[in-house]
């Protein structure tokens, strides 16, 4: 298993991207952060690299992490436009961004951790059924 850059780098980034956009725009950030995983093993399957399925897994992960990543942030945000809103008081409206961030931060860390995990899975899947 070896980290590849000039393969591996923009079907990484570009999956990553489309996973994390989905995962926070439809709210089901596992499911997309496998698509970010099929995504990259598609890309780099068409460009002709020939690696080995732990090399594929790796970029998966990598993708999945950018999702998470991306997808906390997205998600914070829209959930701070959503709630402000609603707040009464403008301390109604403090204690809502505080958990916000809170969560958005939390959410963030979820993401990296089940970004990875589910990125790898949707890379593997996606070999699998290619086969």
């Amino acid at each position: 298993m070896k980290f590849k850059s000039d393969i591996m780098l923009k079907p990484i980034i570009i999956g990553g991207v489309i996973g994390g956009i989905l995962g926070s725009i439809c709210n089901c950030c596992c499911i997309m952060n496998l698509v970010a995983g099929a995504i990259t093993a598609h890309f780099i399957k068409e460009s002709g690299a020939m690696l080995d399925t732990e090399s594929y897994a790796l970029a998966g992960g990598i993708s999945g992490a950018i999702a998470g990543v991306i997808s906390g942030i997205l998600g914070t945000i829209f959930a701070m436009f959503i709630n402000i809103p609603f707040a009464s008081s403008s301390e109604e409206m403090m204690a809502s961004m505080g958990l916000t961030m809170i969560s958005g931060v939390l959410s963030i860390i979820f993401g990296i951790i089940f970004g990875a995990i589910m990125g790898a899975v949707g890379a593997i899947l996606y070999l699998k059924v290619k086969e």
